[in-house]
């Protein structure tokens, strides 16, 4: 993600082996010494962080890993939603999402079933999130397989509010082909010009 100085972040979901008996999942961020942030809170779900550009205005991003299982989908929900109080916050959250929203996100395998009440959904509606089209393709996660067997899913995605919106209007959201991951690199990037986060996840140790 840039800024007046260049400065850029990247964040990482990974899969790592802790030992032959031991495996474990994780969030991690990196940024250059330029970046003016502040990590809020964390867990193993998401990454909360306040930035501070050049003339004082601070926003908002949560870095997020959707719980993989049905079960914890709603705590985790909760838990991010209650990251931010005030309806005037300028917000935005990247990453996977573990969550297909509609029949058009996705391709092979199971059928979409539609949830009235997916609490990735309610999260959205709750604080008034938009989704950020992303160019470069229509999915971002493949189980790498072909013919039959392939399944293309839409999971990743960058999410905001309106008052995000108004101070970087020209945003633009990328997919990037996977490399060594399941996933397709996400990117954003505030000023409209290649220069950004880069945001990637699933990768595997």
């Amino acid at each position: 993600m840039s800024f007046e100085g260049g400065g850029a972040f990247f964040f990482f979901y990974f899969r790592g082996v802790i030992s032959s008996s031991t495996k474990s999942d994780g969030l991690a961020l990196w940024w250059k010494e330029d970046v003016n942030i502040a990590i809020l809170s964390a867990s193993k779900n998401f990454i909360d962080a306040s930035f501070t550009v050049n003339d004082g205005l601070q926003w908002f991003c949560t870095f997020i890993y959707g719980c993989p299982k049905s079960k914890g989908k709603r705590e985790v929900r909760n838990t991010i939603s209650n990251l931010r109080n005030g309806d005037e916050e300028p917000w935005c959250l990247m990453g996977d999402s573990n969550v297909i929203i509609s029949k058009d996100e996705k391709i092979g395998g199971n059928p979409f079933v539609a949830r009235y009440d997916d609490p990735f959904q309610t999260l959205m509606d709750d604080h008034g999130l938009l989704e950020m089209p992303l160019k470069g393709g229509p999915f971002t996660w493949s189980n790498k397989r072909s013919d039959e067997a392939s399944i293309l899913e839409k999971i990743d995605r960058t999410l905001f509010k309106i008052q995000w919106n108004s101070l970087f209007s020209k945003a633009i959201g990328l997919i990037k082909p996977a490399m060594g991951s399941d996933h397709s690199p996400l990117i954003l990037l505030l000023k409209g010009k290649e220069s950004g986060l880069s945001l990637q996840q699933d990768q595997e140790e």
